[in-house]
């Protein structure tokens, strides 16, 4: 029994169905017991009629909760409703078997896990294989308008037949359902389990798919892993559509990295194609990030052109999800452009499509930037709310990107309501986000967000040189902040350089421009702690 307490309740009940005498020693002597849980299992089914055994198998194959009503619609040979009712009410007097439910449909649970998963392991492999698949197309069948709704149980089944097209299909569907909800670690195995299944041919795609959502989560090197196998298989089978998708997803991930070279030649490269294939929604797609690396690298008249033209085609398309992403991104550059009144516009539209479309990840984003704004207006309250409930919305989707800009975004607001012992754990928490991503970009505005808290909390030899250390970044990198922003960070750092003479502010300004980033990171780091 090795201590396992129902390995005895199942010996006890295996000699009941024996006819075994409790009180005959002699005759107890001489039974031959199963040396395991598995074997006692195993002889405990040996008791029952071969019907009720099959019962119980299928009832394995379907999972350790089913219905009644699922087996004969799995296996007609078990019989009429009535009989197959009658076994299971057998088992269940056995205590094999719990009855979980008699409405609205008659529900039963195998009592332990063991008794399930040693009854589905002695059926032959190929007898699982045809039971998967049956109650697969018992499910399509039975639920032929509510698909979506079984994707997951469809895919289990079919996954674990014989059926290569029925698998192929349902993984990618489940995949995708996954991915549209931000459930990533199962979205990443059924991608996984399907590229398995592919002809090399067929795989670009859901190499995409899979460096997408590696992206998402921040897992860098493995997005960037993925989007090269998808370029060259789309190169082998000259998939111009997928060339196009692989080099705007490329570049997406040099952004966020800041390296924007990288980035703008694969933004170059992927447009020209997709117009080729008069691809609109790729071309679109090109168009508006362009948009972006040009917004992050001050030039917002290019960044507000190449937003309108992706927005016209957008609009033309009705695709409303990326009508809706392109009206915050023109907001973003209108507000960089010192108009807020019309941005404040632009987002609020952007929201209204994202709720009615219930894009959990884009109603984040706008809550974020409508933040952003309220902030910039000196709103705080309101910045408050917005930041919040974006930061709960991008933690649960697992965009640890996004995630890092909103906390980022509300450690502003707390320091600017004056709750400054709040704000470093906030500023932390961004830091370390983007310092494992490498988003150099995100890490000046930390160096300088941060500059500005030390400034307040009257450490103004830290405060010059972290904002130092963000200009020398900013050079580098050739992302200047806009006017506005300028604005705001030599308002932040007034206090500190109030505080010190111009010669002394001087030295620490140049002090910082020759700190490395990491040393500026771990300055920042240790010192906002302190």
């Amino acid at each position: 029994a090795e201590g396992n307490p129902f390995y005895l309740e199942e010996l006890l009940t295996y000699l009941h169905y024996r006819g075994v005498d409790f009180q005959d020693g002699a005759t107890l002597a001489r039974v031959e017991l199963p040396d395991s849980l598995q074997r006692l299992t195993l002889s405990l089914l040996d008791q029952f009629s071969e019907n009720q055994k099959i019962t119980l198998k299928v009832a394995s194959v379907i999972g350790r909760l089913f219905q009644a009503a699922w087996l004969a619609g799995v296996y007609p040979e078990l019989g009429e409703a009535d009989r197959i009712r009658t076994d299971l009410a057998w088992l269940q007097q056995r205590e094999l078997l719990l009855r979980e439910a008699a409405e609205p449909e008659l529900t039963y649970r195998f009592r332990q896990v063991i008794t399930q998963s040693v009854t589905y392991e002695s059926l032959p492999h190929a007898l699982k294989e045809l039971l998967h698949e049956q109650i697969g197309t018992f499910v399509e069948q039975s639920y032929p308008d509510a698909i979506d709704q079984h994707l997951d149980l469809l895919a289990y089944h079919f996954d674990r037949s014989a059926n290569v097209t029925k698998q192929r299909h349902y993984l990618r569907r489940a995949g995708e359902a996954a991915q549209a909800e931000y459930a990533n670690a199962v979205a990443l195995d059924y991608f996984m389990r399907l590229l398995a299944l592919l002809p090399r041919s067929d795989q670009g795609a859901v190499q995409l798919k899979l460096g997408q959502i590696q992206d998402t989560v921040g897992r860098y090197t493995e997005a960037e892993e993925h989007f090269h196998a998808a370029l060259a298989l789309a190169a082998e089978g000259d998939n111009r559509s997928l060339m196009a998708q692989g080099q705007i997803a490329l570049g997406e991930l040099w952004r966020k990295q800041s390296k924007y070279e990288e980035a703008a030649v694969c933004f170059v490269k992927a447009q020209p194609i997709a117009e080729q294939i008069d691809d609109e929604a790729v071309v679109a797609k090109a168009l508006v990030c362009a948009g972006s690396l040009a917004l992050y690298r001050g030039d917002y008249a290019a960044a507000h052109n190449h937003y309108t033209a992706g927005l016209a085609i957008r609009r033309r398309l009705d695709d409303q999800s990326q009508v809706a992403n392109t009206l915050s991104d023109l907001a973003i550059v209108t507000a960089y452009q010192g108009d807020l009144a019309r941005s404040g516009r632009l987002f609020a539209e952007s929201l209204a499509i994202r709720r009615a479309l219930s894009d959990q990840w884009g109603v984040a984003n706008s809550l974020n930037n409508l933040g952003e704004l309220a902030l910039m207006q000196e709103r705080y309250a309101e910045a408050h709310r917005y930041i919040e409930e974006a930061v709960t919305i991008y933690r649960a989707i697992g965009d640890r990107w996004s995630l890092g800009n909103a906390v980022l975004t509300l450690g502003n607001v707390v320091r600017a309501q004056g709750e400054l012992s709040a704000a470093y754990p906030l500023y932390q928490e961004s830091l370390q986000i983007y310092r494992g991503l490498g988003d150099q970009r995100a890490l000046a505005y930390l160096l300088e967000s941060i500059g500005g808290l030390l400034a307040l909390q009257g450490d103004a030899l830290r405060a010059i040189r972290l904002a130092g250390a963000a200009a020398t970044l900013r050079i580098q990198l050739n992302i200047p902040l806009s006017p506005a922003e300028q604005s705001q960070l030599d308002q932040a750092l007034e206090p500190a350089r109030q505080a010190l003479a111009p010669a002394v502010a001087a030295a620490a300004w140049e002090a910082g421009r020759a700190f490395t980033l990491d040393a500026a990171l771990d300055q920042a780091l240790a010192q906002a702690a302190a």
